[in-house]
């Protein structure tokens, strides 16, 4: 008889189970298109601030009409600024600097809590949680903004649900976090015959990079929560995958174009294994981070993100040298 579980799951068409209450690391940070300035998000959501730097960043209108807190930011080449609330996504005027509503779920029982925007395309894609009504735990899953249709389209994923951080590369290739390790992939038309009406995710796990255990104690595990992508490597937050404390930001190669596809698997496992024993190999610790990391990627290249328990803002500029403080 098919559980409970795999009913749910199916009958959602690609969405998953997850406890109510389950949080991502939201992109809490974001450079502009051209990578002139910088968008900052206050921890309690209440606030954002937008500058050149971290400290030259000022305060701006925030959505009036909105009733939750700001979740996320992203930058967009033909929308600008843009910021992710429980009620939707909102865009920057270039005129008063104001935000207005843009984008919005399709009910009320489902909430977007996080998004990227691929740079080739334009195309967005978001986190949500779906609660039923009478329900007392949520469905996690995605939604797709097709630029080219101007619409919000269902994605269709098999086998992964709530994830930790997603950012776009330059080239437009996906990573994030899931489970702990990070993984890189794409999105395409979930229907045969290439119509677009609804997505497909597909991706594959590039580097195992939990570090996972058990015991008596409160969970110290820690693993992938947040993502930056530039063309040549992946930032990472390592981070307590039970609650906070403790982490790192971590970088590595990026993998292969193209080596998450699944068709690129079947050579083996062999291969999977040396592919990740190539990109661990070649991992690199920055620092700690046992709070909100604000890591983030310009598209030329540059990657901001907090160290330290100052929590001070640092610039990585080129990767074989070591990172600036930037204030």
């Amino acid at each position: 008889m098919m559980s409970k579980f795999w009913m749910v799951g199916l009958s959602l068409a690609g969405f998953f189970f997850a406890p109510r209450g389950a949080l991502a690391f939201a992109a809490l940070a974001a450079f502009s298109a051209d990578g002139a300035e910088v968008c900052l998000i206050a921890e309690d959501g209440k606030s954002a601030r937008i500058g050149r730097t971290p400290t030259a960043a000022r305060e701006v209108p925030l959505p009036t009409e909105s009733s939750g807190e700001i979740l996320a930011v992203a930058a967009s080449s033909a929308n600008g600024w843009l910021l992710l609330t429980e009620d939707g996504i909102w865009r920057r005027r270039s005129g008063d600097g104001a935000f207005q509503a843009w984008l919005k779920p399709a009910s009320s029982a489902e909430k977007w809590t996080d998004f990227a925007v691929d740079p080739v395309t334009e195309n967005i894609l978001l986190t949500v949680t779906v609660r039923e009504e009478g329900e007392s735990s949520s469905y996690s899953g995605f939604r797709w903004y097709v630029r080219k249709l101007d619409r919000v389209l269902p994605v269709f994923s098999r086998r992964v649900g709530a994830i930790d951080g997603l950012a776009f590369g330059p080239d437009g290739e996906l990573f994030f976090g899931y489970q702990g390790d990070l993984w890189s992939g794409a999105l395409e038309s979930a229907n045969e015959d290439g119509t677009l009406t609804r997505g497909l995710l597909i991706a594959t796990r590039v580097a195992p990079l939990a570090d996972l255990e058990t015991d008596i104690g409160t969970p110290s595990g820690t693993g992938v929560r947040a993502v930056a992508v530039t063309a040549t490597h992946v930032f990472v937050h390592q981070y307590r995958l039970g609650g906070s404390g403790w982490g790192w930001i971590a970088r590595l190669p990026r993998p292969k174009a193209g080596s998450a596809r699944p068709s690129a698997v079947e050579a083996g496992p062999a291969s999977t294994w040396r592919q990740a024993s190539k990109l661990l190999q070649s991992a690199r610790v920055l620092g700690p981070q046992g709070s909100l990391a604000y890591l983030a990627a310009a598209r030329d290249g540059r990657v901001m993100f907090r160290l330290g328990e100052g929590n001070h803002f640092f610039l990585q500029r080129r990767v074989n040298r070591p990172p600036e403080k930037w204030e």
